[in-house]
């Protein structure tokens, strides 16, 4: 048996590692892999110096952002028509996406990236989906911005219109008539908007009831419901908070944020409910838009979350970015996160479950979501930021902005706006207090 031992044990070698396991994850930890996109000239002498300069040009720009890796160069022929089935580098990039081997794609311009308006939004939204973006440099559009698909609508919409055989008499009159600013949109796929009376695009007007907690002739605060987006965003072009205000209040909503977003100069989730305001006039969004910049605006809101905290009252102030990840997400990210600052007490005890108040000092996307969950307390009915089940019926996570303390744009004055909480919430602390 000992010779037996010996021999196994001289068998037996460790081979050190050539990288430690920090150097690996270091190389990938906060990295987008880009790939780039091309269309090239068909002539092949043409093809060659474009396809060399583009690529070194992208190659170029990619080592130089310190956040991004290459994820590889595709071009195709600038083949004519507006199908993408000739496009076997386009194809085959995007096979790469479904694979999980890129996480933005950047080209020169929605033309060399799609000259079909279907073709380039179903495309779009399957990679927005999977939660990778695409940068169309020339029209500035970043495809996981809330106003991309409407841009990418439009522009799409004239990428096609440019691959049209047309005569040089007709290029010359559209060119002339474009200059002139008399620029035709496609509205029937332009979903949720309308031609306006100015002649400019506008969100579709519904006649959705509003609970309206105040009103003036320069503000009005709602209570959103549960279930309603605030405004028009891909998978949601109508029944929205503003669909709804375009009704109630016509035109009198300010325009700084354009036909996208009438009047809206803050927002809350989906299925968050509670108080949100909204300006009728240019003076009053700046107004309000420079007190929520400067922090100074009360933001308080309830919420019940899993488990029993161990402190009243305490302050989270940790970063908030794109989940490294899952980029449909937010997560705590000391790399790349901006500072957001949540302060919480307990209001009232359960068995598994807390009701607290949470003061928000900043306005990040998802923030008390993601700050409670970060200390292990995610809000109860929050799908996307818990895995806990709940053993109640809900639809998403159980938050009200209850309270918005804000200086008046035109008086000066301090007005406090209270939302009361919503009967299902209402339910939920009676049936949780047995």
């Amino acid at each position: 048996m000992e010779a037996a031992t010996t021999t196994l044990e001289r068998r037996v070698r460790e081979i050190p590692p050539t990288r430690k396991p920090e150097e690996l994850l270091r190389n990938y930890d906060g990295k987008m892999r880009v790939a780039a996109y091309c269309r090239v000239s068909t002539d092949s002498e043409e093809q060659l110096n474009s396809y060399e300069a583009q690529k070194t040009y992208y190659t170029q720009k990619i080592q130089d952002s310190p956040d991004w890796e290459m994820a590889g160069i595709y071009a195709d022929e600038g083949i004519s028509g507006t199908s993408l089935k000739k496009r076997t580098q386009f194809n085959k990039m995007i096979t790469a996406c479904k694979r999980g081997h890129i996480d933005l794609i950047i080209t020169k311009s929605l033309s060399r990236f799609a000259r079909n308006t279907v073709d380039c939004l179903d495309t779009v939204r399957l990679l927005k989906a999977n939660g990778i973006g695409v940068y169309f440099e020339k029209e500035n559009i970043n495809t996981l911005t809330e106003s991309s698909e409407f841009l990418v609508t439009l522009f799409s919409g004239f990428a096609q219109a440019e691959s049209e055989s047309l005569s040089k008499n007709v290029a010359w009159g559209k060119e002339k008539s474009a200059k002139a600013g008399n620029v035709h949109f496609q509205y029937k796929k332009m979903l949720g908007y309308r031609k306006g009376e100015d002649g400019q695009p506008e969100i579709v007007p519904e006649d959705i009831p509003l609970d309206i907690l105040y009103e003036d002739h320069d503000v009005i605060l709602v209570n959103k419901p549960k279930g309603m987006v605030v405004h028009p965003a891909a998978g949601h072009y109508s029944g929205t908070l503003v669909n709804a205000l375009m009704y109630h209040c016509g035109r009198d909503l300010s325009g700084i944020n354009g036909v996208l977003r009438p009047g809206i100069v803050h927002r809350i989730d989906k299925d968050t409910t509670g108080s949100v305001i909204a300006c009728k006039n240019d003076k009053a969004h700046r107004c309000i838009a420079e007190q929520l910049k400067e922090h100074s605006i009360n933001r308080r809101y309830r919420a019940i979350c899993f488990g029993e905290l161990n402190q009243e009252e305490g302050t989270i102030d940790q970063p908030i970015g794109r989940h490294p990840n899952d980029r449909k997400k937010m997560a705590v990210n000391h790399q790349n996160g901006k500072r957001a600052v949540t302060h919480y007490r307990v209001l009232q005890r359960f068995q598994g479950y807390t009701y607290i108040e949470c003061v928000l000092e900043t306005g990040r996307t998802h923030q008390i979501r993601v700050h409670m969950a970060s200390i292990g307390h995610p809000l109860l009915g929050d799908e996307v930021y818990s895995n806990r089940k709940s053993p109640f019926k809900l639809q998403g996570q159980t938050l009200h902005a209850k309270t918005l303390g804000f200086i008046h744009p035109t008086t000066g004055e301090y007005l406090e706006i209270d939302a009361p909480l919503p009967e299902y919430f209402e339910h939920l602390l009676t049936v949780l207090e047995k």
